[in-house]
């Protein structure tokens, strides 16, 4: 054997070897330290116990219990009540209910027991949430702030989570399916949407539809009556001043926001979901934001936080305005079908997201089970076929195709995709299956790169044809 062979045959693979050594080493390091979370620093969740207190008014065909919630860094222990409507079809999921305000009242309105017959047909179990006292409010003297109050709505989602979805033994066939769904109307979703923004249930949530909201997305133009997103915008603002400041430990006096007082900003900033959120980017979990057509200031507040969302590069996100529709989005017929259908809707975006420029299909109602007027009556109880919506379904703010690799045929494409949209690797980062991608191609252009500075690459190469 020549000595060259020799060479060839023993260091240059040596060299090779100890390059790939070095670069998986150091991708399971760089793993380790930020990939196995999808979220930075995500605010704490807090304990969640049942009790056994009376349930005032509990919504007709229900069961109702209650419970507390307590939460680490806040003062007080708030109590509320959980109501049940079982799926009445083979059951495939759960859809969770919050309401605005406060959120001491059931998500009822004249179109709700239609949405919930519907539902229920077509195998969603009903969960509605209400308070016993305003979630929104801390101790008086405590500046708690909305974003950290709401460690009390994410710790009943997870409990529901955890105790009544996963004992079902369901699961989605596509991304963004419901599955286990949330969803909530002014306060109330924003009670949905700090879930995700702030308390890192993303991995948990297949879907949140925030309808009317959430109006806590930018507070600071709220309380100052920006043009455009005055919360007098839907005949409350004083009512919604007074909540606000309520969770900073303002109660029962006026606080900042009620007075307009323009050097609280850095703390409205920091409990804004648009602005100050611990996770923006959203791989798997589909939002789709609901407004009627006169509840603009919300379509300002809410346009926030969606186009935060897209910019983050979260791929699912849709926006829809229901045509004569107010602030009370459930209240009428376009309303809640709007709801029903991004409730049931068959998705069909599997693993592969909307290309850069594009936007969702266009939604339609036309596959929704049929309204009879504001008390329901008989209706289809077939699920739509996609998601359906009237009007506003607004471009992507990404760039390129993105793909979410669920499986290891995706791998290739989604490695192709990679090249072409260097952009695209957060979304990757946040499937175990794309941290593999990127961990093979960092492994293949690291030892490839390794044998090239040692300058025996080539020789190696030029070996390997000769032979």
């Amino acid at each position: 054997m020549k000595k060259s062979d020799s060479l060839v045959q023993r260091r240059i693979p040596q060299k090779i070897l100890a390059g790939l050594v070095i670069i998986v080493v150091a991708f399971i390091g760089l793993y380790m330290t930020f990939g196995t979370s999808a979220n930075t620093n995500p605010f704490s969740l807090g304990a969640f116990s049942q009790t056994s207190v009376s349930v005032p008014d509990c919504p007709p065909g229900s069961t109702c219990t209650s419970f507390e919630v307590s939460c680490p860094g806040i003062q007080q222990t708030l109590g509320g009540y959980l109501s049940e409507l079982p799926a009445t079809a083979s059951t495939r999921g759960v859809a969770v209910f919050f309401t605005g305000g406060g959120g001491t009242s059931w998500y009822r309105t004249a179109q709700t027991d239609r949405l919930y017959t519907n539902l229920r047909s077509n195998g969603l179990t009903i969960y509605q949430v209400s308070w016993g006292n305003s979630w929104l409010q801390s101790a008086n003297g405590e500046d708690a702030g909305p974003a950290h109050l709401g460690c009390r709505p994410a710790t009943v989602i997870k409990w529901l989570h955890d105790n009544k979805y996963v004992p079902l033994g369901v699961s989605p066939s596509k991304v963004g399916q419901c599955g286990f769904c949330v969803t909530g109307n002014s306060g109330g979703s924003t009670q949905s949407t700090l879930a995700i923004s702030y308390f890192g249930l993303e991995s948990i949530i297949n879907a949140v539809v925030p309808t009317g909201g959430p109006p806590h997305s930018s507070i600071a133009k709220g309380c100052l009556a920006e043009s455009g997103y005055s919360y007098g915008g839907f005949g409350d603002e004083k009512g919604s001043a007074n909540r606000i400041d309520s969770s900073y430990g303002f109660g029962g006096t006026p606080g900042p926001c009620d007075n307009q007082d323009a050097s609280f900003r850095p703390r409205w900033d920091q409990e804004s979901i648009a602005i100050s959120g611990k996770d923006y980017n959203h791989p798997t979990t589909r939002v789709h934001f609901i407004w009627g057509d006169s509840d603009t200031s919300m379509q300002a507040h809410g346009g926030d936080y969606a186009a935060k969302l897209r910019a983050a590069g979260s791929p699912y996100v849709s926006t829809q305005i229901a045509a004569g529709t107010p602030h009370s989005t459930a209240s009428t017929t376009a309303g809640a079908d709007a709801i029903q259908a991004a409730l049931l809707g068959d998705t069909g975006i599997s693993t592969v997201l909307p290309t850069e420029g594009g936007s969702n299909s266009p939604p339609t109602t036309s596959d929704l089970p049929p309204s009879s007027g504001a008390g329901g009556g008989d209706a289809s109880t077939a699920a739509p076929a996609d998601l359906a919506g009237t009007e506003l379904d607004e471009p992507k703010q990404t760039t390129g195709t993105h793909e979410v690799v669920n499986g290891l045929g995706d791998i290739p494409k989604a490695l192709g995709n990679l090249v072409a949209h260097p952009s695209n690797v957060g979304v990757l980062l946040k499937t175990t299956l794309g941290k593999l991608t990127l961990g093979l191609l960092l492994v293949l252009l690291g030892g490839a790169g390794f044998a090239l500075y040692k300058k025996g690459f080539f020789r190696f190469l030029l070996h390997v044809v000769k032979r």
